[in-house]
């Protein structure tokens, strides 16, 4: 797993499986890539 990622939002969609639409929905995958073990989400 790397340890910093620059997702776009369908990119971070299919990451984390869920629909991206405003910002609280960016923030929550960026937690969820986090979660996964990635350092840091850009």
């Amino acid at each position: 797993m790397a340890d910093i990622i620059t997702p776009n939002e369908t990119e971070a969609e299919y990451m984390t499986g869920i629909k991206i639409s405003n910002l609280n929905d960016a923030k929550d995958a960026a937690s969820i890539l986090i979660a996964k073990g990635i350092k840091a989400v850009l």
